[in-house]
């Protein structure tokens, strides 16, 4: 009896591997969800230092402005010089803030370069530093303002002999 159901065996059998075929899970792309979440955070860690009331590393949303993040280290001291700081700017992952003392800020005013501060016009008028090292220490002091002259030795194009010409002209 069995040898003559074999084709009804058969014929179940394809049927279950077509169904299987059509059945099967759809794949999600959930490298590309994973990097959106990451691209979007909703929190980022910013650093205070200097005159501030409470310096530290603040937990604040993505879209916090630098006001805000003053506001959570409880205000600014009254010797804070905020002439060179925006506050209205969006604050971003890992971002160290330097609030400068006005008497840190009075250098400036001693004829002395500041490096968080300068433009590229201002580093080019110093010597050793050319059109491109000018633009390699912007963008290092994006990424970390100088908190002492010597951080410009991680500078590419800034070695010894360069900071020692330029050391008694600047400041951070």
């Amino acid at each position: 009896m069995l040898k003559k159901r074999w084709p009804l065996w058969v014929a179940g059998a394809m049927w279950l591997v077509l169904l299987g075929l059509r059945l099967r899970p759809v794949a999600l792309d959930v490298e590309t969800s994973t990097q959106a979440a990451k691209e979007a955070p909703a929190f980022v860690y910013v650093e205070l230092r200097g005159e501030v009331h409470h310096p530290g590393i603040y937990k604040v949303s993505a879209e916090s402005r630098v006001f805000d993040v003053f506001k959570r280290a409880g205000g600014l001291t009254d010797e804070a010089d905020l002439s060179q700081i925006n506050q209205t700017q969006t604050v971003y992952d890992g971002w160290l803030l330097i609030v400068p003392s006005t008497s840190e800020s009075s250098a400036a005013t001693s004829g002395k370069i500041s490096l968080n501060h300068a433009t590229a016009a201002e580093l080019e008028s110093l010597p050793g530093i050319g059109p491109a090292t000018a633009e390699a220490i912007l963008k290092a002091r994006e990424h970390t303002p100088f908190t002492s002259i010597d951080d410009l030795l991680e500078v590419p194009g800034i070695g010894p002999a360069t900071l020692s010409q330029i050391e008694a002209l600047i400041t951070p």
